[in-house]
């Protein structure tokens, strides 16, 4: 889509959102972004290239072909099929396995309690036609930007103008309609946006203007990356719009890991080597899961006491109040995405 995206733990850069009602839910941080490519980490002397590679925020380039591995150690790099993901959670919990990359959703049973997947964009959206509208008062799929709206034939109301492209009453028909942090209007889905291009970004460090996983319409906001060109010193742009050292552990050297903060480390092997952080004043003692190498939360649903969440969701390292429909009962048997009970 145009300048093309979630999240988690990324940015998850600003939501862009409508002054119109919608539907659509944005637990996911919005628009997953196109997968990154998935390249094997240098060694030393030698390197891996990764398989065929996703296209970036805005298409970015991907690393084809087998690898080979390096003279002093260096893994080899996938051929292509089925790719493993590394970290994936937060508002990009779902593996795309054809490119290793973690998005918001790849299929509709990602988007438990909040919609249907649009594949093109791995987002949770509302509807895909009409008759994913069942509200009255909003019939109609707004297809281009996954929510139910309004219909022209009902009336637009004063903040909404009807976009007869579109069929439904919209935010915007043209950058006129638009003001404030928001004045460009994407035509593509009827809704306001930071930026239309790179020239309408000022802030230096976010100079690119792209879709990321944050942008809840797939409307284009200012960002630090789009593709990994725009990143300097090796590092991969994030579907979040930042630069980062990894996505997956294939980024880093043989021994490293991807962290799930996106750093290349040592995998732990006890708790001390995990630091303790603080929430709410407290201060929690780390976790290493020894089946990973990843510090967290927790390790076994026995550290999850403090944190009033009985389970401990080992993908991501965090303590949750359910990790499947298993660990719900009525009236709310669904486990969504973020972990949470509902209906």
């Amino acid at each position: 889509m145009g300048l093309l995206l979630l999240g988690v733990s990324l940015i998850c850069v600003g939501a862009c959102g409508s002054t119109s009602k919608e539907t659509q839910s944005t637990a996911n941080g919005g628009t997953g972004a196109a997968g990154g490519s998935a390249s094997g980490g240098a060694t030393n002397a030698g390197s891996s290239a990764g398989g065929s590679g996703g296209s970036g925020l805005t298409g970015g380039e991907g690393n084809a072909g087998a690898g080979s591995g390096g003279s002093n150690g260096g893994g080899s790099g996938a051929t292509g099929g089925s790719l493993t993901c590394d970290n994936c959670s937060g508002s990009l919990p779902a593996c795309d396995t054809a490119t290793g990359t973690c998005f918001g959703c790849v299929q509709d049973s990602d988007c438990a309690g909040l919609g249907i997947c649009n594949t093109q964009y791995h987002t949770c959206f509302s509807c895909r036609t009409d008759t994913d509208c069942g509200d009255p008062a909003y019939p109609k799929c707004n297809a281009a930007r996954g929510t139910c709206a309004r219909s022209c034939a009902d009336g637009c109301r004063a903040f909404e103008t009807c976009s007869q492209a579109l069929g439904v009453c919209v935010e915007c028909q043209s950058s006129a309609d638009c003001a404030g942090s928001r004045p460009f209007c994407d035509t593509r889905l009827g809704t306001c946006a930071p930026c239309q291009s790179n020239a309408d970004c000022t802030d230096p460090s976010k100079p690119v203007c792209g879709i990321t996983d944050g942008s809840r319409d797939a409307s284009p906001t200012c960002v630090q990356c789009a593709k990994d060109s725009d990143c300097t010193d090796g590092k991969r742009c994030a579907p979040s719009g930042l630069c980062v050292e990894c996505r997956r552990n294939a980024d880093c050297a043989k021994g490293e890991i991807c962290s799930r903060d996106q750093e290349c480390a040592a995998p732990c092997e006890s708790d001390t080597d995990c630091p303790g952080h603080s929430v709410g004043g407290i201060t929690f003692a780390n976790k290493c899961d020894t089946t990973n190498g990843q510090c967290g939360d927790c390790a076994v649903d026995g550290d999850c006491a403090a944190f009033e969440r009985p389970f401990c969701d080992n993908t991501i390292g965090r303590c949750v109040d359910c990790r499947s429909d298993a660990d719900c009962a009525a009236p709310t048997p669904v486990c969504s995405w973020l972990n949470k009970c509902i209906e």
